[in-house]
Protein backbone atom coordinates (compact mmCIF):
# COMPACT_ATOMS: atom_id res chain seq x y z
CA UNK A 1 0.00 0.00 0.00
CA UNK A 2 1.28 2.98 -1.17
CA UNK A 3 0.69 6.28 1.85
CA UNK A 4 0.40 10.26 1.08
CA UNK A 5 -0.21 12.61 3.74
CA UNK A 6 -1.22 16.17 3.31
CA UNK A 7 -0.87 18.34 5.87
CA UNK A 8 -1.53 22.16 6.59
CA UNK A 9 -2.75 24.16 9.42
CA UNK A 10 -6.02 23.74 11.18
CA UNK A 11 -9.14 25.13 9.35
CA UNK A 12 -6.55 26.43 6.51
CA UNK A 13 -9.01 25.03 3.80
CA UNK A 14 -7.99 23.37 0.63
CA UNK A 15 -6.48 19.87 2.16
CA UNK A 16 -9.61 17.99 1.45
CA UNK A 17 -10.40 19.38 -1.70
CA UNK A 18 -6.46 18.54 -3.15
CA UNK A 19 -7.06 14.97 -1.80
CA UNK A 20 -10.18 14.72 -4.11
CA UNK A 21 -8.62 16.27 -7.26
CA UNK A 22 -5.69 14.12 -6.83
CA UNK A 23 -7.57 11.26 -6.55
CA UNK A 24 -9.58 11.99 -9.69
CA UNK A 25 -6.45 13.21 -11.70
CA UNK A 26 -5.02 10.06 -10.86
CA UNK A 27 -7.97 7.97 -11.80
CA UNK A 28 -8.01 5.79 -8.56
CA UNK A 29 -11.64 4.24 -8.63
CA UNK A 30 -13.52 5.36 -6.07
CA UNK A 31 -15.41 2.64 -3.41
CA UNK A 32 -11.82 -0.03 -2.90
CA UNK A 33 -8.78 0.84 -4.01
CA UNK A 34 -8.19 4.42 -2.44
CA UNK A 35 -8.83 5.69 1.22
CA UNK A 36 -8.57 8.93 3.58
CA UNK A 37 -8.20 8.89 6.87
CA UNK A 38 -8.45 12.39 8.31
CA UNK A 39 -6.59 13.20 11.74
CA UNK A 40 -8.46 16.32 13.03
CA UNK A 41 -7.84 18.48 16.33
CA UNK A 42 -11.87 18.72 17.30
CA UNK A 43 -14.62 18.34 14.81
CA UNK A 44 -14.66 17.77 10.90
CA UNK A 45 -17.77 17.11 8.14
CA UNK A 46 -15.00 16.46 5.69
CA UNK A 47 -16.33 12.72 5.69
CA UNK A 48 -19.57 13.40 4.04
CA UNK A 49 -17.28 15.36 1.14
CA UNK A 50 -15.63 11.75 1.14
CA UNK A 51 -18.97 9.62 1.20
CA UNK A 52 -20.30 11.45 -1.58
CA UNK A 53 -17.45 10.13 -3.76
CA UNK A 54 -17.64 6.69 -2.12
CA UNK A 55 -14.00 7.12 -0.94
CA UNK A 56 -14.07 4.66 2.28
CA UNK A 57 -12.72 7.22 5.14
CA UNK A 58 -12.15 7.21 8.94
CA UNK A 59 -11.39 10.59 11.20
CA UNK A 60 -9.40 10.45 14.43
CA UNK A 61 -9.55 13.19 16.75
CA UNK A 62 -6.72 14.92 18.28
CA UNK A 63 -8.96 16.54 21.47
CA UNK A 64 -6.73 18.22 23.88
CA UNK A 65 -3.69 16.25 22.48
CA UNK A 66 -1.08 18.21 20.05
CA UNK A 67 -2.57 17.26 16.50
CA UNK A 68 1.03 16.41 15.33
CA UNK A 69 1.93 14.16 18.15
CA UNK A 70 -1.74 12.30 17.37
CA UNK A 71 -0.72 11.89 13.84
CA UNK A 72 2.53 10.17 14.82
CA UNK A 73 0.95 8.20 17.19
CA UNK A 74 -1.55 7.20 14.90
CA UNK A 75 -0.76 6.81 11.39
CA UNK A 76 0.83 3.76 11.83
CA UNK A 77 -0.77 1.51 14.12
CA UNK A 78 -4.38 2.94 13.72
CA UNK A 79 -4.40 4.48 9.39
CA UNK A 80 -1.96 1.82 8.11
CA UNK A 81 -3.60 -1.11 9.55
CA UNK A 82 -6.99 0.14 8.80
CA UNK A 83 -6.29 1.27 5.50
CA UNK A 84 -3.79 -2.35 4.42
CA UNK A 85 -5.38 -4.71 6.65
CA UNK A 86 -8.70 -4.14 7.20
CA UNK A 87 -9.59 -2.39 3.50
CA UNK A 88 -7.20 -3.61 1.51
CA UNK A 89 -6.44 -0.13 0.30
CA UNK A 90 -3.79 0.21 -2.57
CA UNK A 91 -3.16 3.84 -1.49
CA UNK A 92 -4.08 5.27 1.67
CA UNK A 93 -4.04 9.29 2.36
CA UNK A 94 -3.96 11.16 5.56
CA UNK A 95 -5.13 14.26 6.08
CA UNK A 96 -3.41 16.02 9.05
CA UNK A 97 -4.32 19.39 10.30
CA UNK A 98 -1.66 19.47 12.57
CA UNK A 99 1.39 20.91 10.71
CA UNK A 100 3.51 22.52 13.37
CA UNK A 101 3.77 25.80 11.30
CA UNK A 102 0.20 26.61 12.59
CA UNK A 103 -0.54 24.16 15.17
CA UNK A 104 -0.66 25.39 18.64
CA UNK A 105 1.24 22.74 21.09
CA UNK A 106 -0.42 21.96 24.50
Amino acid sequence: MKLITVAGPPSSGGKTSVILKTIAALGLPPGGSVGVVKFDSLTSFDHQRYDEQQIPNQTAFAGKICPDHHFVSNVEGGAVEWGGMKKGLSVLVTESAGSATGARHT
